[in-house]
């Protein structure tokens, strides 16, 4: 049946926990961290509620960057250092995750061990996405991979790296489907390793999702 849809998306949070200050030509301008940003999410949320919408949360890429902020959760800190990325990610209930290129700045390793960061009480809770990655040569991956690349909700076997996904609305009952691709440069701007993208160019990337 048909359904209101509200749509709360963001992409290039990069690692922006902290409040910060941003200077553009001399002038200073404040930009709220992550707990200012989940506040509206919530609020947002509530809102599409209250009207009686279905809500899909995404993020659209570039989870985490380079940063103070993600230093904290690198070597040589501890193995079980948590990324406080994920942390704060997961705690804002995000639908769908897609895959950015900044995403492989420290290597598919990382990545894996953000991916499984995500889960909540050791179960996964959203997928993660993209059209065009292939990630069956990396082995830290393989119990991550859904097997036809379709996520439906979310598998409980913990295999939640796909191509796309489709999504129920447990208070409505709408169904949504999610396509995603990540930029086919991206083994020139980043490092995926042996994640192979599996289309040339912005033209092949664009049939790939009418597809």
């Amino acid at each position: 049946g048909a359904a209101q849809l509200t749509l709360l998306h963001n992409n290039d949070g990069e690692s922006t926990i902290a409040p910060i200050t941003y200077n553009s030509g001399g002038t200073e301008y404040p930009v709220a961290g992550v707990a200012a940003y989940s506040s509206v999410v919530q609020r947002e949320r509530a809102a599409a509620r209250d009207a009686g919408n279905s809500v899909l949360n995404v993020y659209a890429g570039d989870a985490f960057l380079a940063s103070t902020a993600l230093k904290c959760s690198l070597p040589p800190n501890p193995e079980d250092t948590p990324i406080y990325d994920a942390v704060a990610q997961r705690l804002m209930g995000y639908d769908a995750h897609i895959f950015g290129n900044h995403e492989f700045d420290y290597s598919p390793d990382f990545l894996e061990r953000f991916v499984r960061e995500s889960a909540i009480n050791g179960v996964a809770s959203e997928p993660f996405l993209s059209g065009n990655l292939d990630f069956s040569a990396e082995p830290g991956f393989a119990d991550l991979l859904d097997a036809d690349g379709v996520i439906v909700d979310v598998a409980t076997d913990g295999r939640v790296v796909g191509r796309s996904a489709i999504l129920t609305d447990d208070v409505i009952g709408a169904r949504f489907g999610i396509v995603t691709a990540t930029t086919p440069s991206l083994p020139s701007i980043s490092s995926p390793r042996n994640v192979a993208v599996t289309t040339a160019d912005i033209g092949s990337t664009a049939s790939l999702l009418q597809s």
